[in-house]
């Protein structure tokens, strides 16, 4: 079953996402206050957004976030990886398939250059998407299946946010 991140380990993972984005500096004219962040849940409590509960995307004030080519290309490849896997039985293929999700996830941070906002709501929309990879290797048939439909889900709903 899904456990929830601790507050300290939701702090790490916001830390490792929010530093790695782009070309390794952490410069994209704002600045991030991790602890922040992860004790808000990537939340604004402002009532012009509308969010996913899952992730804490916001929607630009009922708009789409603009989104670079690179990252919407990312996304369209994990989930034309995993949108019709069914082997889930198969501790290799399930293998194969989680390299190549976080060879197009590690790609998204690579090719990062989005900035200000819509580059906050992204990192907000990718953060659950690291736990469900990490849980598609899991020993447990189950839990790997379950950990694929969520992200195939999730993966989804990128159209929802991005342009």
């Amino acid at each position: 079953m899904f456990k929830p991140l601790s507050l300290s380990a939701s702090v790490l993972v916001a830390v490792f996402f929010l530093s790695s984005c782009g070309d390794g500096h952490n410069d994209h004219g704002h600045s991030h206050d991790a602890n922040k962040e992860a004790a808000h849940g990537h939340e604004h409590h402002e009532s012009s957004h509308e969010h996913s509960a899952e992730s804490g995307v916001q929607l630009n004030d009922g708009a789409r976030w603009s989104a670079n080519a690179e990252t919407t290309s990312g996304i369209a490849n994990m989930n034309a990886l995993i949108a019709d896997f069914a082997d889930w039985e198969n501790t290799e293929a399930c293998s194969e398939l989680n390299a190549s999700l976080e060879e197009e996830f590690t790609g998204i941070f690579k090719n990062c250059t989005m900035t200000g906002e819509a580059h906050n709501q992204l990192h907000n929309y990718l953060i659950p998407m690291k736990d469900l990879l990490k849980r598609m290797q899991s020993e447990e048939v189950e839990e790997r299946e379950e950990a694929g439909k969520k992200l195939v889900h999730h993966l989804g709903t990128y159209q929802q946010f991005f342009e």
